[in-house]
């Protein structure tokens, strides 16, 4: 089944080629500690120091592939399309289940779900399915944010990557992006009734501890006007 999964994937990449949609690191060491303010004659502190700061909160921890296994689930089984899950890594690949995709330099994202590659530092990792037979018909992508990152920007660049470009093998119909907590971004682009389905169960998502984040939909939105100009070509090979 894997290399029927890789098969398919790699005739979405020559497709996307022409016409897109069809189809541990190091961590970085701690920044030393600030001066402290210097204290007058008074006592007081130093109105020149730079203002205390709260610590930002840290973002939710929770797998990104739990969490959108867990909505996948979710979804009534009659509603379910013949899927398959992760990337071009055979060890990532499942069958009618969401699976791992690599981020990488964020090429391959962006090629199968509009992923704003200039954004690949906000992600901490990033899990995706689509349609077994026409990715147009579903293609959603789900990622874990890490903490400080521009969520808005970030579906922002999702949406308008996805609207503005052509599309073969069925134009799809709806492009939904949501927040979900303040660490997850869901995006799902497809047939009305596919991507609502999911959307609808991202919206009644919540954590195993029984604790549900806030969800917010932030883009909603008919593609009926999508297409930009396809500038993508497929190189010919010599001999």
């Amino acid at each position: 089944m894997k290399k029927f999964i890789a098969l398919i994937l790699a005739m979405t990449m020559a497709v996307t080629f022409v016409f897109a949609g069809c189809g541990s690191s190091d961590q970085p060491s701690e920044p030393s500690a600030p001066d402290l303010p210097t204290v007058g004659e008074e006592g007081e502190g130093d109105s020149d120091g730079a203002p205390e700061t709260e610590p930002e909160e840290p973002a939710e921890t929770v797998p990104v592939l739990d969490v959108f296994t867990k909505i996948w689930d979710g979804i009534p089984e009659d509603q379910k399309p013949m899927a398959f899950g992760g990337d071009y890594n055979e060890e990532n690949q499942v069958e009618n289940a969401p699976g791992k995709h690599e981020i990488g330099d964020g090429t391959e994202l962006d090629t199968g779900f509009g992923f704003p590659v200039d954004m690949t530092d906000s992600v901490a990792e990033a899990a995706a399915v689509r349609h077994m037979l026409n990715v147009n018909q579903l293609s959603a992508a789900m990622y874990r944010m890490n903490a400080g990152a521009d969520i808005a920007a970030f579906a922002q660049g999702i949406r308008d990557s996805l609207m503005n470009r052509a599309y073969m093998c069925g134009w799809p119909e709806v492009l939904v992006v949501m927040r979900i907590g303040d660490s997850y971004v869901l995006s799902a682009y497809g047939n009305t009734d596919l991507v609502y389905a999911l959307r609808d169960a991202a919206n009644g998502f919540t954590f195993d501890d029984g604790s549900a984040p806030t969800i917010e939909v932030l883009y909603d939105e008919s593609m009926e006007d999508a297409g930009g100009e396809n500038t993508a070509r497929i190189p010919i090979p010599e001999g």
